[in-house]
């Protein structure tokens, strides 16, 4: 498993009977979403769940609970999970290179809505990739902020070369209301060297913290 994404609270207690300790409440217990490396992409949305946050217990009996079937490879990689008004939201990369990122919904983390592969950066010339997609709610308009690691050939060309395979990353975004209309994709985060992974967390004064990760291979900071 490569990324961690909690969230608190789970509406598949229905599941919990594939996990254990019955005496936990759905409202104690964290949710970690994962997929595992290899052929293990194909398989599709992996989860666990646990009291504390150090020790987890897998769901299902460790079988995937939504397969991918959308994007340019079907995989999924990277799943973030989310919950909003009562809806479970799953964003995913769907392949190593292309313009899409995975949708799909649930009340329940069992029965899911069609998947959609999101074209995201269609609409910018030179796109390579999109990677580890994650959501946050704007609390100025109630927007969700879609966002994302790509690489565009001929922008941010300060820092080209820096990063593995070619690759040199930043944090693009899109906004919607609604998950079936967008915003056009512009950079989010332009730290002055190749950036994936980022994620938001929330501090204890109510401000938001972005973390992020240096792909820089020379010097050597990836």
């Amino acid at each position: 498993m490569r990324r961690r994404d909690f969230t608190l609270g789970l509406g598949a207690l229905a599941l919990a009977g594939c996990a254990t300790r019955s005496a936990a409440r759905a409202d104690d217990l964290l949710v970690f979403a994962y997929f595992t490396t290899g052929k293990g992409e194909a398989d599709g949305l992996k989860l666990a769940v646990s009291e504390d946050g150090f020790a987890f217990r897998t769901l299902a009996g460790g079988r995937s609970l939504l397969v991918p079937q959308v994007g340019e490879k079907k995989l999924m990689r990277d799943p973030y999970l989310f919950a909003d008004k009562g809806v479970y939201h799953l964003l995913w990369t769907t392949a190593w290179e292309g313009v899409t990122i995975g949708h799909a919904t649930s009340r329940d983390l069992v029965h899911w809505s069609p998947q959609r592969a999101i074209p995201v950066m269609q609409d910018v010339p030179g796109t390579r990739n999109c990677w580890a997609p994650e959501a946050v709610r704007d609390p100025a308009t109630g927007r969700h902020i879609l966002f994302w690691s790509s690489t565009v050939d001929g922008r941010f060309t300060e820092t080209a070369g820096t990063s593995e395979s070619g690759y040199n990353h930043r944090l693009w975004s899109v906004s919607t209301s609604d998950f079936e209309t967008f915003s056009a994709p512009a950079p989010l985060y332009d730290p002055g060297f190749s950036v994936i992974d980022g994620t938001f967390a929330q501090g204890p004064s109510g401000g938001l913290y972005l973390i992020v990760k240096d792909e820089t291979v020379q010097p050597p900071h990836k």
